[in-house]
């Protein structure tokens, strides 16, 4: 395929990766009935308003400026839906749902930052436009807001979890729940080597821990084809956990798996994003 093409394919699909993401995030805010969006259904946490305006912020903040060399229609916003509103004296958050914007300007500025990006940013893709002073190319730029909003989908998840019922819009239809009972089964994994990591001229994007590629010998173990109650728990508290056998037969140790730095600040603590770091 010629270069041109491929490049062109490439640009038209990180375009529609963003559009799915925006999707994604777009129907779990649905789900909150529009009077119940200043709540906060984790004490910890912002309240839901702040997300609304948070993902468009960490978009319009990553590219305008430094990517296409626009100047802020709303400073105040940006700055607001970039961090929230700090609680005093470092404990929970104490801020009331009069102190927040109404959520029509919200949207209004979320509409207005898509509207703006969406055609700045086929445009800049289409003329291949060099990196940033940075040194980043937009490429990569493009996938951290790409993988930015499936880390706040998580969060958002969990969180309308713990929204009462009658703040949320109830579903016209039931869902089908009926399903196959789990066979539970272990599965047997031959020894073998395996790669960890990105190498840094793979082209493919990482974040900063995902880096470098190297080689690990693995020994035969055999896991079990689901998560136990006992795992899922353990997942929650921000670890992965994998029970395994070695080959001799003999139960080994658990193998705790930490989570990545970006993924372990979501599983913990106020969502706080900046434009070139993970949240934290």
């Amino acid at each position: 395929m010629p270069a041109t093409q491929s490049d062109a394919f490439v640009r038209h699909d990180l375009m529609e990766q963003l559009v799915d993401a925006r999707q994604r995030t777009d129907d779990l805010f649905a789900v909150v009935k529009a009077d119940s969006l200043y709540e906060r259904p984790i004490a910890e946490r912002h309240r839901i308003v702040f997300y609304v305006g948070h993902l468009e912020a960490f978009d319009w903040n990553l590219f305008h400026e430094r990517v296409l060399g626009l100047k802020s229609f709303y400073p105040e916003f940006d700055r607001l839906f970039a961090f929230g509103i700090d609680p005093v004296g470092g404990g929970v958050p104490t801020d009331q749902p009069s102190d927040w914007p109404k959520i029509a300007a919200v949207r209004d500025y979320v509409k207005r930052i898509r509207e703006v990006l969406d055609e700045k940013l086929s445009d800049a893709l289409a003329d291949s436009v060099p990196p940033t002073p940075d040194g980043f190319a937009l490429s990569p730029l493009l996938n951290v807001a790409i993988e930015h909003r499936p880390m706040h989908a998580e969060t958002l998840a969990y969180m309308l979890h713990q929204l009462p019922l009658h703040r949320k819009v109830p579903h016209k239809e039931s869902p089908n729940t009926l399903a196959p009972p789990v066979a539970h089964r272990s599965i047997d994994i031959p020894a073998g080597s395996v790669t960890l990591g990105l190498g840094r001229d793979d082209g493919l994007f990482g974040w900063d821990n995902e880096y470098e590629a190297h080689r690990v010998d693995v020994p035969a173990f055999t896991i079990s084809s689901s998560s136990t109650r006992r795992d899922m728990k353990r997942k929650r508290s921000g670890e992965t956990v994998t029970t395994m056998q070695t080959g001799t037969g003999n139960p080994s140790t658990e193998s705790r798996i930490p989570l990545s730095g970006s993924m372990k600040a979501i599983a913990g603590g106020t969502a706080r994003c900046s434009t070139m770091s993970h949240c934290r």
